[in-house]
């Protein structure tokens, strides 16, 4: 395999399936969603051998994803993906360190309305985004989800 269809086979095998708003299903009517949930990242995924490391580094100079800061100003970084074979983080903007990020299925625990009716069906059939501080001392109360009523 020459170096350029290696380079398109890590780009659509590994660099899709990373990219944070495919995994939270912000794409999926338009591109679809990823396999890498956030459960693999919790658990420590092997993503492959004990010799397979990836990294996005956008700061590589002549790089072909390389950039200073990307479309909404945040400088370029770079990202360990996978770590010894193991599955360590997503790609992210706004420079959100991924390790910070929590996620949980509460649909059936806060529905917003009853699954009754059509109506209370597309309601309920949402993802809701909640960024809380995280202050020294307090830091479980960053997790809690506001409540809707």
């Amino acid at each position: 395999m020459d170096e350029g269809q290696l380079a398109l086979q890590l780009h659509e095998s590994c660099g899709h399936p990373i990219e944070l708003d495919r995994v939270l299903g912000t794409e999926a009517s338009y591109a679809g969603t990823s396999f890498l949930t956030p459960d693999k990242l919790e658990s420590g995924f092997q993503y492959g051998s004990e010799h397979v490391n990836i990294t996005a580094d956008a700061t590589l100079p002549g790089g072909l994803g390389s950039f200073a800061y990307d479309d909404e100003g945040v400088p370029g970084q770079r990202v360990d993906i996978v770590r010894e074979g193991t599955f360590c983080g997503y790609l992210t903007s706004r420079g959100v360190n991924s390790g910070r990020l929590y996620t949980s299925g509460r649909g059936e625990l806060e529905p917003r309305a009853s699954n009754d009716t059509a109506e209370g069906r597309r309601l309920n059939r949402r993802v809701d985004l909640y960024i809380n501080a995280v202050v020294q001392g307090r830091e479980r109360d960053a997790y809690q989800s506001p409540s809707y009523y």
